[in-house]
């Protein structure tokens, strides 16, 4: 109202209209509120201070029209934060999903679907890189190589179906042995599991292997619901006492030579390489 004072333009509330605009990203609703509660206030109010006699009619439209265009230019600059804003929530979102897919392809990549144990490609990429640090540092590093006896004549004998109950209660009983967190424990392939343990030596090895194959000798589970089944496991063990170079397939071949020997010495037995 100040400019009617000394004129007959608009030129402060010009000013203050748009710069609230502009500046204020109100809501459609409140700007409406606030532009057109301030062009009334104005109107009310040019009477009294009307410098120039017969302005009053164009100052309310060049007021009006200061007031649309105020509350278009807010509703403007609001209609594009609610869009920026929810283009990023999107984004959000995606990437969220994004990484939750990953980290479920990421899990099934390096878990055995049957057992829940982790597989080769676990192996392959955690224990190989544990192996390459313990070889700088001259760690110990124990590995068994397991294998259920007479697997094929079991499958044979109560089915498949029975098979695969066999094997994740095999899973079970290793995992429940293998909580250190210097052990991993992976489903090999097929009826095979390898063990490897970290800074372990050969009668901390020995001590756990026979504790898995006891367990497993004694375990007990139905077939069908009514008959119990059971089975052995034969196991080799071998460690590595830090000297010169190793790689991931001398660890599981030498393991593997070892439960060789366990087969032919009889079977539901640990046997250690030299």
């Amino acid at each position: 109202m100040n400019d009617q004072l000394g004129g007959n333009d608009l030129s402060v509330f010009t000013y203050m209209m748009l710069s609230v605009a502009a500046l204020g990203f109100l809501e459609p609703v409140k700007a409406g509120v606030i532009f057109m509660a301030a062009f009334v206030f104005l109107n009310i109010c040019l009477p009294g201070i009307q410098t120039i006699e017969n302005n009053i009619f164009s100052n309310i439209i060049n007021s009006f029209s200061i007031a649309g265009i105020s509350t278009a230019i807010s509703y403007s600059l609001y209609r594009n934060k609610v869009i920026v804003t929810k283009q990023e929530v999107t984004i959000r979102k995606q990437y969220e999903e994004i990484t939750r897919v990953n980290e479920i392809l990421s899990h099934q990549a390096m878990v055995d679907e049957l057992t829940d144990m982790n597989n080769r490609r676990y192996m392959e990429w955690f224990i190989g890189e544990k192996i390459k640090k313990l070889e700088e540092e001259s760690g110990t590093i124990s590995c068994m190589m397991l294998d259920i006896d007479y697997f094929k004549q079991f499958n044979d004998r109560y089915g498949h179906i029975a098979g695969d109950v066999c094997l994740k209660k095999i899973a079970e009983i290793i995992r429940g042995c293998c909580q250190d967190n210097d052990v991993a424990a992976i489903r090999f392939g097929g009826e095979e599991f390898f063990i490897c343990l970290f800074r372990w030596d050969r009668d901390e090895a020995v001590e756990m292997a026979e504790t898995i194959r006891e367990r497993i000798a004694e375990c007990r589970f139905k077939i069908n619901g009514e008959e119990e089944g059971a089975v052995t496991i034969s196991i080799g063990v071998y460690t590595w006492h830090g000297e010169g170079k190793v790689q991931m397939d001398d660890l599981v071949c030498l393991s593997d030579k070892a439960l060789y020997q366990a087969k032919k010495n009889g079977r539901n037995r640990v046997e250690v390489l030299p």
